[in-house]
């Protein structure tokens, strides 16, 4: 089995605010719980002081690449 990951920030301009850390929008329930259940996706997402982190592993067979050869 084939890993796919990818990495991705979101730098923010201003302060994070820790009450807005706490709720969840559509973006972070995808990450968080969406792509682990329907893909099998390990993800990481972490806020910092610059802004978001966000980790995705995807695991992949050989064949997919194949087919689309």
């Amino acid at each position: 089995m084939r890993i796919l990951t990818g990495h991705g920030s979101k730098r923010v301009g201003v302060p994070i605010d820790h009450d807005t850390i706490r709720r969840k929008g559509q973006g972070r329930e995808l990450i968080e719980q969406a792509l682990p259940y329907q893909l099998r996706a390990e993800t990481s997402y972490a806020f910092g002081e610059d802004g978001v982190r966000c980790t995705i592993s995807l695991p992949t067979s050989a064949r997919t690449f194949e087919e689309r050869e």
